[in-house]
């Protein structure tokens, strides 16, 4: 009974010693640490640099003209892929947004006329993302 406590006190005092080792040298609040001490990169820097390194999205918005506020814009794929891209949409002045997913055949021009029950308006923002490229985002005229 003696040795078995006797091993319990070497594996308590193991560790404490290397906690206080890690805590003075430094070491235990970069573990704990939500980002690390020695990278100064910030959240919105590496997201800056993950855009730059991304391809632009072969995807354009081409808006024909049309008549009054009513705004028709059709989406270009300009490339051999297809895309499966969710399209988000924001009136400007008001808190109003919708959002959906759109298949996209390569090489296909596809209306968004009254898409998901939204008709579009000149001054809406229409966002286009796919994982992978980098967001695009038109404002309609």
């Amino acid at each position: 009974m003696k040795a078995l406590w006797r091993t319990v006190w070497v594996i308590v005092a193991v560790i404490v010693l290397g906690e206080v080792y890690l805590f003075y040298s430094g070491r235990l609040t970069r573990l704990f640490s939500p980002t690390p001490t020695h990278a100064s990169v910030t959240t919105e820097e590496r997201s800056n640099v993950q855009q730059l390194t991304q391809e632009e999205l072969p995807v354009h918005v081409v808006t024909p003209p049309s008549f009054g506020q009513v705004v028709f814009p059709e989406l270009r794929n300009s490339s051999a892929k297809q895309f499966a891209l969710r399209v988000t949409v924001r009136r400007r002045g008001s808190n109003e947004q919708h959002e959906w997913l759109i298949e996209l055949q390569p090489n296909q021009t596809l209306s968004l006329v009254r898409q998901g029950g939204w008709t579009f308006a000149g001054g809406d923002e229409l966002e286009l993302v796919q994982d992978g490229y980098r967001p695009r985002k038109v404002q309609l005229q």
